[in-house]
């Protein structure tokens, strides 16, 4: 088990370089760690123990169980009407006997299988843009404080390899922003496939019009209203020859503990899916308004470091264009504020030196 939490602390920690934004590191870092955790609490439930069935002895309790757990049960939408307070049980109600809908218990082995798929969705945007960043942020970092040289020149080397890789940045841009939106999609498809999963909708019309028709009014609160997808008492029904001939159908009440813990994990799971997508497409908001907008892209880069010069950054900034923007954006993440102020005043310098060679005509604006 200790092993097993190191691989994952492995997958999701956090490098010394920054190449994404703290919204990107929820989905590989804590949102992966999560489902591993639930997917391990799953499995820690030996087979055959999730459930438990009460009969009279006629049938031997572990075929019992292993014959339900592989059946599907009958779960009462209608039946329980009313709670007998001085026993603390129900009353069946005879008038809703027939409105029973069968489904299958929620296997452990799938469901955790299911955690680990949507871990893996959460984590390959992670790997795909570590493939296309390609370690370029840390090697431009390293370069800036190599001890060999001094730091006017380590500065100036790293002002010149941003200005003749200008022009190969987009595709550069184009892969982070993409890695954005692949997490943003699969935190919707995660809560389509959780709801499919243990919802399970009707499947085809005749199905949902048996689904509309069911009377909910005297559902008893404490058995539908919460254990609607999650019943933690259903019913399992047995059929058997006897030593005549003739088929003797027994039921038996199952008893489904693990829907507790399930109940819970889907709660907190759709709330913080919900919470990851409505933030991750918060930021491809922002994103598009970094594309429309370069006096954000001045206005993001000053907020990181105030010292610096605004009339600087507004000539980087068009001279260069976003996916340039980007790069440097990624570095000042990386490098202490003193150094990416004196870095932008050299790279503004170059580019005032020869701007005819670096002013791309389709990202000219007035400020």
């Amino acid at each position: 088990m200790a092993n097993l939490f190191q691989s994952v602390r492995k997958i999701t920690q956090h490098s010394n370089v920054v190449i994404d934004n703290g919204i990107f590191s929820l989905h590989y870092g804590v949102t992966a760690f999560i489902l591993v955790l639930f997917s391990i609490l799953v499995l820690c439930h030996r087979p055959g123990e999730t459930i438990t069935c009460l009969q009279e002895n006629v049938v031997p309790h572990k075929f019992l169980n292993a014959f339900c757990q592989l059946s599907p049960t009958s779960k009462w939408i209608n039946v329980w009407q009313q709670e007998n307070l001085e026993h603390g049980s129900v009353v069946y109600n005879e008038k809703y006997s027939a409105n029973r809908h069968s489904y299958f218990q929620v296997d452990d082995e799938w469901f955790s299988l299911l955690l680990l798929f949507q871990t893996l969705l959460f984590i390959a945007p992670r790997y795909f843009w570590k493939f296309m960043e390609s370690g370029r942020v840390e090697i431009l970092v390293t370069l800036l404080y190599n001890n060999g040289n001094s730091r006017e020149q380590n500065i100036k080397q790293l002002a010149d390899i941003v200005l003749m890789s200008a022009k190969k940045n987009k595709k550069y841009l184009m892969s982070y922003f993409g890695a954005e939106l692949i997490n943003a999609l699969n935190v919707s498809l995660c809560i389509i496939i959780l709801g499919m999963f243990f919802d399970r909708p009707p499947r085809n019309a005749v199905d949902v019009i048996e689904f509309a028709d069911i009377d909910w009014s005297p559902c008893w609160k404490g058995f539908c209203s919460v254990g609607h997808n999650f019943p933690k008492l259903t019913q399992c029904t047995i059929n058997r020859y006897t030593s005549s001939g003739y088929v003797l159908s027994q039921q038996a009440a199952m008893i489904l503990p693990t829907d507790i813990l399930y109940q819970k994990m889907n709660t907190f799971l759709l709330y913080w899916f919900y919470m990851v997508g409505f933030l991750s497409y918060l930021v491809l908001c922002y994103r598009m308004f970094l594309i429309i907008s370069p006096t954000l892209r001045v206005k993001a880069l000053k907020m990181r470091c105030r010292n610096v010069n605004s009339a600087d950054l507004v000539l980087i900034i068009r001279a260069l264009g976003i996916e340039n923007w980007f790069l440097i954006n990624l570095l000042s993440k990386n490098i202490d504020p003193e150094t990416f102020s004196d870095s932008t005043v050299i790279l503004a310098n170059k580019i005032r030196s020869d701007m005819n060679n670096y002013v791309p005509e389709s990202d000219v604006f007035a400020y």
